[in-house]
C-alpha cells in the first residue's frame, strides 16, 4: 500500500509515489517515453481523478521508479501533477490507484491510454501533527451498561 500525506495548513506539498516497476521499465510492456497516466478512485465517495505525475525519477530504475505529485489547495492542473486531495469529494482515506502506459504527454483520457502497468491501494492520510480523529485508550476496568432497546417478539398469524 502506498502512503501519502495531505496537509490542511499548507498550500502545496510534494509527495512521492514509489512503484516497483523494474520488470516493466524499458520493456515492451511499458513505453516510458511519456509519463504514465495515474487514476485515483476514492473508496469512500467513488469519485475518480486522473492525472499525470509532476516528476518521474529513473535514477534507481533497476529497483523502482519514483513519481512526484503536488497536492494543492488551489486550482488543480492534472496535466502537470497538481491535484486537490483531502476535500469533500476526495477525502482522506483509501483509494484504488491504477497506473497506465500513456501514449502522449497531453493525454488524460483512460480510454486512449495503452495497457495497465500497475494496480494497487493508496492511503491518503492527514498530517500526523493535525489528526482530526482522536483515539482514547480503552480501559478494561471500566464498567459499561448495555440497554436493550428493542426485543424481538414473534407475532402469531
Amino acid at each position: 500500500m502506498i502512503q501519502i500525506e495531505g496537509h490542511d495548513n499548507v498550500a502545496t506539498i510534494e509527495q512521492s509515489i514509489i512503484l516497483p516497476l523494474r520488470d516493466l521499465y524499458g520493456s515492451f510492456q511499458w513505453e516510458y517515453n511519456y509519463y504514465p497516466l495515474f487514476t485515483l478512485v476514492s473508496q469512500e465517495t467513488g469519485k475518480e481523478k486522473t492525472f499525470l505525475p509532476y516528476t518521474m525519477t529513473t535514477t534507481n530504475a533497476q529497483r523502482y521508479l519514483k513519481f512526484g505529485i503536488l497536492i494543492m489547495s488551489g486550482n488543480e492542473i492534472p496535466l502537470i501533477g497538481w491535484i486537490n486531495l483531502g476535500t469533500k469529494n476526495f477525502p482522506y482515506g483509501l483509494y484504488d490507484l491504477t497506473v497506465r502506459n500513456n501514449n502522449s504527454q497531453f493525454n488524460l483520457n483512460v480510454l486512449l491510454a495503452q495497457n495497465v502497468i500497475w494496480n494497487g491501494l493508496l492511503n491518503l492520510q492527514e498530517d500526523p501533527q493535525n489528526e482530526s480523529i482522536q483515539f482514547d485508550e480503552y480501559e478494561e476496568t471500566q464498567n459499561q451498561q448495555v440497554y436493550i432497546t428493542n426485543e424481538y417478539q414473534d407475532i402469531p398469524d
